[in-house]
């Protein structure tokens, strides 16, 4: 069983007024693509022992009705943060041209694997739950990295789609930054989001019937543990 959470911290923005030679002045703002730097990181494997099956069955399923006896859960954290860096830079006599320079990207996955306190480590129903779980946990590894190149080229395609900016007063620079950070931190959490779609449905492919036969049928004390 696997579930996910989505942290998104948005844009932290760096702002940068460059105050270049005035004999450089530009009567039209120019195309400039901006630099991306996209980081990305698995960080180790969180294990979480001390939660009882039915603590768990209670956080997943709530008051509702329970399908089954969960053993383990693993999932973990995706997470995101941006930062953008603009510049300014002087036009034609009060006007200004707005130029995104560069956009640093973090894109980490945090993997947690939660195993019921019922089962001693070392026991036979640890050891199976535990080869479960981890079977999640490299799924989730995997699709990290398989989107880890699509995400920097969603992040350049963005801005290929902005257009070039005419001159304007330094008032209205400030809100088109601001609209411009306003607009990549909704698509960009819309693409995380479309990530971790596919990452739930590439999870589901091992929570199968014929998956959870063959692990209760490599243990005998799954009961007796239960009920402690």
């Amino acid at each position: 069983m696997s579930s996910y959470h989505f942290k998104f911290l948005g844009f932290a923005l760096y702002f940068l007024l460059s105050i270049i030679s005035k004999d450089i002045y530009a009567s039209q703002c120019s195309a400039h693509d901006p630099t991306i730097y996209l980081r990305h990181l698995v960080n180790p494997t969180k294990y979480i022992r001390n939660i009882s099956s039915k603590e768990l069955n209670a956080a997943h399923y709530g008051s509702g009705s329970a399908i089954g006896t969960i053993l383990g859960v693993s999932g973990g954290d995706l997470e995101s943060n941006f930062n953008a860096k603009f510049e300014i830079i002087p036009s034609t006599g009060t006007l200004f041209c707005l130029q995104l320079v560069n956009v640093e990207a973090n894109f980490s996955a945090t993997p947690k694997v939660y195993i019921a306190s019922n089962f001693p480590r070392g026991s036979c129903e640890y050891s199976n739950v535990l080869r479960h779980e981890l079977k999640h946990v490299s799924i989730l590894k995997n699709t990290h990295m398989e989107y880890v190149v699509n995400y920097k080229e969603y992040i350049a395609s963005l801005f290929n789609e902005m257009p070039i900016l005419p001159p304007m007063k330094l008032s209205q620079a400030m809100v088109a930054k601001d609209s411009i950070v306003e607009q990549l931190n909704i698509k960009l959490a819309d693409y995380i989001n479309l990530i971790i779609k596919d990452l739930i449905i590439r999870q589901k492919n091992i929570d199968t019937r014929q998956e959870y036969r063959l692990q209760q049928g490599k243990c005998k004390n799954w009961e007796e543990k239960l009920n402690k």
